[in-house]
């Protein structure tokens, strides 16, 4: 007598074929998880189109934002009363 480790295949197609035929009720929710999972699917997708338009935006405002236009420092110097005496510019040029 030889030992039997699996169910038998017509018991096998048997139980493939009722799978198969699902009802309505089964079906509907299937097609419903289907959307579901389609709208999250392309909720996850625009996320990131706008996350990427994000990181595009930003890193061409500090790549390419305003550089090299820097004010020279200037030197103010004040008397004993509070008031200006005299402005020193950046390249040293007095102003009383």
């Amino acid at each position: 007598m030889a030992a039997s480790n699996g169910p038998a295949i017509g018991t096998t197609r048997r139980t493939i074929e009722q799978v198969g035929t699902t009802d309505s009720t089964s079906r509907s929710s299937l097609a419903l998880l289907r959307h579901r999972l389609d709208e999250n699917i392309m909720m996850t997708l625009s996320r990131a189109a706008w996350l990427y338009r994000v990181l595009v935006l930003v890193l061409g405002l500090v790549l390419f934002g305003p550089t090299g236009i820097y004010a020279d420092q200037a030197q103010y110097i004040y008397d004993d009363l509070g008031r200006l005496s005299q402005v020193i510019d950046g390249q040293g040029n007095v102003a009383t």
